[in-house]
């Protein structure tokens, strides 16, 4: 029985038919890189075998709800680079997800405090989206959290001191927002930090940083990283080239 379907890079067009959840031992699907539109099917992000669902560089558009989280194997979520809209879904409880990325949207309204239950997650997207207010609180409960991206967005306020009490982070992206203050002292000591960027730069910065990149440019982001992991003898590419998918735009 088939369990990976891989038709991603083509130009395939219209919708997804929902008769794709009734395929349940598929692990994998992929069909970024196409011109598929409306909704992708809900029972689709609930499919009990689904580990892996690439919907990047579509033309969904949609409002999403809380069923994304609710696959009970579902590992990898990729939504980036799409024309979802409304707020971002409420996390309803425990989740399975290590990975999500909802960057290059139409999101807006706040992040829910409620991603703090995405415990299991190493890597979140939000760039380039129209997400306003603060940044939670409770994203530092978030222990395993590798790369954060909040990049192009209208977050507003001051980032949370418990954001450096997050000692797995490698690299976070504050810049192109709005907020004020500092970074947290805690994000530039946690040992393994190599990218830290925020808007901080020119004659007026926004923001004060003992460890950012403050040029407010985007396109050296995963090179950074990269170099970074090369000089610290830690290179793996495998695990750069996951990377470049929280931050790639």
């Amino acid at each position: 029985l088939l369990e990976d379907l891989f038709l991603d890079e083509n130009s395939f067009t219209g919708i997804i038919p929902g008769e794709i959840a009734e395929m349940t031992n598929l692990q994998q699907i992929r069909v970024n890189n196409n011109k598929f539109n409306g909704c992708p099917p809900s029972l689709m992000f609930t499919m009990p075998n689904l580990r892996t669902l690439y919907l990047d560089k579509n033309e969904f558009a949609c409002v999403l709800n809380s069923d994304i989280y609710r696959g009970p194997q579902l590992e990898d979520l990729q939504l980036f680079s799409n024309q979802f809209f409304g707020t971002l879904p409420e996390v309803p409880g425990e989740s399975a997800l290590k990975i999500v990325n909802f960057a290059k949207n139409g999101f807006t309204g706040p992040i829910p405090p409620s991603y703090g239950q995405l415990t299991k997650l190493v890597k979140l997207g939000v760039g380039h989206n129209s997400l306003s207010g603060t940044i939670p609180k409770e994203l530092a409960m978030l222990s395993q959290l590798l790369y954060l991206d909040f990049l192009n967005n209208k977050l507003t306020g001051q980032i949370p001191i418990e954001l450096g009490g997050m000692t797995s982070l490698k690299a976070v992206t504050f810049h192109q927002n709005y907020l004020i203050g500092a970074v947290p002292e805690g994000i530039c000591n946690i040992a393994g930090i190599m990218y830290v960027a925020a808007d901080c730069g020119g004659t007026t910065p926004e923001i004060s940083c003992s460890c950012c990149d403050c040029s407010r440019t985007e396109s050296s982001i995963q090179a950074k990283i990269m170099h970074k992991e090369q000089s610290m003898h830690q290179y793996d590419k495998s695990k750069v080239n996951d990377s470049a998918r929280i931050f790639d735009k």
